[in-house]
């Protein structure tokens, strides 16, 4: 696991190949976001097709660090995730997990 300048943790199991997007990419992920107890927060069923700078700032910093195909888990802190905000069943201040696959840098 590596820790970056903003204190976002990654577990890179695949860097993937071809270029990486910049935080003004548009890109198809499969992801998952969970609680670090596991508690899913959200799944979406099939890709999604995203621009990587209008989600939570800490997954725009992780999916710049793979490439199509590439595999990652990203321990984000509450400052780069909803801060000391409640949101749905986020509460104030928690950690969030996210696992992401890069299917397509467009």
């Amino acid at each position: 696991v590596q820790t970056t300048t903003s204190g976002l943790q990654l577990n890179i199991q695949k860097t993937g190949s071809g270029k990486k997007p910049n935080k003004h990419s548009t890109v198809t992920i499969s992801y998952k976001l969970t609680k670090l107890n596991g508690e899913v927060v959200y799944d979406p069923l099939q890709p999604t097709k995203i621009q990587c700078n209008k989600v939570l700032p800490g997954i725009t910093e992780a999916l710049q660090h793979i490439a199509a195909g590439g595999k990652l888990t990203a321990y984000i802190p509450p400052h780069l995730a909803h801060g000391n905000k409640k949101v749905g069943n986020i509460l104030p201040g928690e950690m969030l997990v996210c696992q992401i696959e890069m299917i397509r840098v467009h």
